[in-house]
């Protein structure tokens, strides 16, 4: 069954043949009848009837009248194919039923428990305390004899070894190497060579000693207070280092055991002893072994000197401290 697209090609051709005076009383029927019949009778019966009488010129304006109300018609449906379509589209619909009833859902899943996010606390930051330096430059204390024959005798030994770097310069083991050919000549030295050096170190001791009382005395109590800071974060940091000490500050005063230790040392007879080995640790070890067998009568001496010395140091560290604050 022709369609609307081939009625409408149909008609825009026999518009065309008409307006060109090409088609005659027979053939512009033909065309209207082939393109109207199954698509919309009574628009062809009105088509074929004007037509016939019709000149080319209103041929074309009839045609021209039936494609605009072909274009706004629609077409008719057969009884059947009606039918046809419903219980097509019924058959769709009992399959599609069947299909639900067939396909069983699925089970949902019941949803995992969301963990908890745990949220890391910051840790805070580490605030290093500031490296403290130094104010002070006691003297530098002097060496031996060998020092001082290496200190007069290595930069010539250097000038005479070739170097082994690129740069020019000695390296570590260039150095080494010239202070051990230095150390074998001071050997070779003869004793009155070696007896006037160390006489140069002696002398150089006494100055040095001489140079670190005055600096000593010239310290106040708070430039040894801050460099004590420096020595003490010093040794955390693994140097060996003692503390300096205001020569004004009063000493602690020594314990009872101690002062034991000090008498026994003296005088061994006096501790109940006749003798002591030579070493002071076996000494420390033989007179802690006689205060273990003491009696408690017999440790009172000691006992009472260092409540009395404890006292003494009381009433100085108060004063040492009251002169501190009006200095």
């Amino acid at each position: 069954m022709p369609g609307r697209a081939t009625a409408m090609m149909s008609l825009n051709l026999a518009r065309s043949l008409a307006q060109m005076n090409l088609a005659s009383k027979r053939a512009l029927p033909g065309f209207v009848n082939t393109s109207l019949r199954a698509y919309a009778p009574s628009l062809a019966a009105s088509v074929m009837s004007r037509t016939l009488t019709s000149t080319a010129r209103a041929q074309a304006d009839v045609i021209t009248d039936a494609t605009s109300a072909l274009s706004t018609s629609k077409p008719k449906r057969s009884r059947s194919s009606a039918s046809t379509g419903s219980a097509t589209a019924d058959a769709v619909k009992k399959g599609a039923q069947k299909v639900k009833k067939a396909v069983k859902p699925k089970a949902k899943k019941a949803a995992k428990p969301k963990k908890p996010k745990v949220v890391k606390a910051k840790k805070p930051k580490v605030v290093k305390p500031k490296k403290l330096k130094s104010a002070l430059q006691p003297p530098k204390p002097p060496g031996g004899p060998l020092t001082i024959f290496v200190a007069e005798n290595l930069k010539g030994e250097l000038a005479q070894t070739p170097t082994s770097s690129a740069s020019g310069k000695h390296s570590v083991q260039d150095i080494r190497q010239a202070f051990a050919r230095v150390a074998e000549r001071y050997k070779s030295l003869s004793s009155s060579e070696q007896a006037a050096l160390a006489s140069r170190a002696a002398e150089a001791r006494t100055a040095y000693e001489s140079q670190l009382s005055e600096f000593r005395s010239s310290l106040t109590p708070e430039m040894i207070r801050q460099e004590n800071k420096v020595r003490f974060q010093q040794r955390k940091g693994g140097k060996r280092i003692g503390n300096l000490r205001d020569p004004d500050a009063p000493k602690r005063p020594s314990t009872a055991f101690f002062l034991f230790l000090t008498r026994g040392r003296n005088d061994p007879s006096s501790v109940g002893l006749q003798s002591l080995p030579g070493k002071t640790t076996e000494q420390t070890v033989v007179l802690a072994g006689r205060w273990k067998e003491m009696s408690d009568a017999e440790k009172e001496p000691y006992v009472s000197d260092a409540l009395r010395l404890r006292e003494e140091y009381k009433q100085a560290s108060a004063r040492y401290e009251s002169s501190l604050q009006h200095a």
